[in-house]
């Protein structure tokens, strides 16, 4: 019984250091907040409609 709860001690232990960890890609994704901010840019230019911002600005929402 306390073997397997090291195991799971252990398991767990390694899933949160593991969720520590960053891996650099070498590209720089835009960020949902830069996102936003072209597209409100974009609406305010007169560049897409405010329905177009509200079905773009939900995508880049969700797709976070």
């Amino acid at each position: 019984m306390k073997s397997r709860i090291k195991i799971i001690l252990m398991i767990l232990l390694i899933q949160g250091a593991s969720a520590c960890v960053r891996v650099d890609t070498g590209t720089n994704m835009p960020t949902i907040g830069d996102q936003i901010i072209d597209l409100v840019k974009a609406k305010n230019m007169g560049v897409i409609t405010e329905e177009e911002f509200k079905q773009l600005r939900g995508m880049a929402l969700a797709s976070f």
